[in-house]
């Protein structure tokens, strides 16, 4: 077991190592793109993006996560499931170019058809890569993995800050995550080592297709409810609308796509190694809790209190309509971080019928809301947000506590203290902010100390009153030196 969290500990290092970086050098690149480019620009991008995150779900079926999930996986599944994968990826893109016009009288744009068209180039390389980025999970290859993750999102990178700067609008978001998912992967099959056989058989793989399809029925329903919002808006309130929602968005999620997901990657093959070991599992399953809870509490209400500052120092003013929306998101954004590990959990307990009716729930529930709030604007989307989805985080949780007969007070005794040292974090911060700094202009300065002072406060109730944490952080360090 030792060993288990030790390669754990390892995994998230290297993942969370070269996340870090690329995710610096993106945050940058991200702030000059927006600060070159238009909400419109921004808009027609995420109405090309609701269509391609379809084609992410489904590119594979969900055999990857079934390959990923399978304890006794032979070469021959391996290999049935890369040539199946493929040929699905290949089919997607050429039903893509005629399901591009429809899509298009929908958003009521014909421009995007176009970007539908090329974005969905990126699917083929999506499909051939994910049979093997799947295994160099299931053997804690993060290392390499993370190298050609790394490799390929400067590769995007540059490509997007490049084309921004030679004026080519919103092609410069498009063709940038082609660049990006070709040079993945070529990367990935040069990196994993994997020697690929001209090997298919359907009957090798049938059960994973069956796990997969259900998997891949709940993460279409999954993605329904988190995309319905921006089809709303695209549809009722138009690309510039749009375009200050999803920035909004991107900045909420920002943290969680960068952070949050380093440890999604690694929890589901620790937990598919415990998965017979309800003790560990439980004990795990807290660990990881607090955790999240430890990143997602200060950095969200932390980004609350600084929000206007963000927006005017590092956007400009053209984005200040976003505002209202980005500080509602930053409330969200802390139920949606344990999300997407509440659904590992289940995953990897092989309860995908469970994920499947949370997120048919989900897809009511949200989109019905949404219809209601976009008559308030791209503001009431967002206030439906936060009114309906801390329901449907309690209830997924409460999946969770049958599966693997977890307790609640268990489970909100760590919680606590992230969220009261968040809490006089935030209280502190908004002394400092409109009681030092009220006569005084926004300014990087103030910026600063606001950030300093909320990190002092915090660093200091955890220090008062939950120095276990403190062990904690110097166990897992040491597992790492080790």
């Amino acid at each position: 077991m030792t060993q288990l969290r030790q390669q754990a500990v390892k995994s998230v290092f290297w993942v969370g190592a070269t996340k870090i970086i690329g995710q610096i050098i993106s945050m940058v690149s991200s702030i000059i793109v927006m600060r070159i480019l238009t909400p419109a620009d921004y808009g027609l991008f995420g109405m090309a993006l609701v269509y391609q995150g379809i084609l992410i779900i489904i590119y594979d079926l969900g055999i990857g996560l079934a390959v990923l999930q399978k304890a006794d996986l032979t070469d021959g599944e391996s290999h049935s499931a890369f040539w199946l994968t493929t040929i699905i990826g290949l089919i997607l893109y050429v039903l893509s170019w005629f399901l591009a016009i429809p899509c298009g009288y929908f958003f009521s744009n014909e421009a995007i058809v176009p970007l539908i068209r090329v974005l969905s180039i990126s699917t083929i390389f999506l499909a051939i890569q994910e049979i093997p980025f799947v295994l160099m999970a299931k053997k804690f290859e993060f290392k390499r993995r993370g190298f050609a993750e790394l490799s390929s999102g400067i590769v995007g990178i540059a490509s997007c800050l490049i084309m921004a700067i030679m004026g080519l609008g919103v092609w410069s978001l498009i063709l940038s995550q082609v660049f990006k998912d070709l040079s993945s992967c070529v990367l990935i099959f040069i990196l994993s080592k994997w020697e690929l056989k001209f090997y298919f058989r359907l009957g090798d793989i049938k059960k994973m297709i069956r796990y997969g399809v259900t998997a891949t029925g709940q993460s279409l329903l999954e993605y329904f409810n988190q995309s319905s919002d921006s089809i709303i808006i695209g549809r009722f309130l138009g690309q510039n609308a749009l375009g200050y929602y999803q920035v909004a968005l991107s900045l909420a999620k920002m943290p969680i796509t960068r952070v949050i997901a380093i440890t999604n990657k690694v929890t589901f093959p620790v937990f598919a190694k415990l998965q017979n070991d309800n003790e560990q599992f439980r004990n795990y399953f807290y660990k990881v809790f607090q955790l999240i809870s430890l990143f997602a509490f200060p950095v969200f209400l932390g980004i609350f209190l600084i929000s206007e500052d963000i927006i005017v120092l590092i956007l400009s003013d053209k984005w200040l309509p976003s505002l209202f929306v980005l500080r509602i998101f930053c409330v969200w954004a802390i139920f949606r971080s344990y999300t997407g590990f509440l659904l590992v959990i289940l995953k990897v307990k092989g309860n995908v019928n469970a994920a499947f009716r949370y997120s048919l729930y989900s897809s009511i529930l949200l989109p019905a809301s949404f219809l209601i709030g976009v008559n308030f604007g791209i503001s009431g989307v967002a206030i439906s947000w936060m009114l309906c989805f801390p329901v449907l985080s309690f209830y997924l949780l409460f999946l969770i506590k049958k599966e693997i007969q977890i307790t609640f007070t268990e489970t909100f005794k760590t919680v606590r203290h992230a969220f009261f040292g968040s809490l006089l974090m935030v209280i502190s911060g908004f002394f400092i902010k409109f009681y030092l700094f009220s006569n005084k202009t926004i300014s990087f300065t103030t910026m600063g100390i606001s950030i300093f002072s909320g990190i002092i406060v915090f660093l200091w109730y955890y220090y008062i009153f939950s120095k276990d944490t403190y062990t904690e952080i110097r166990s897992l360090g040491k597992d790492l030196i080790s």
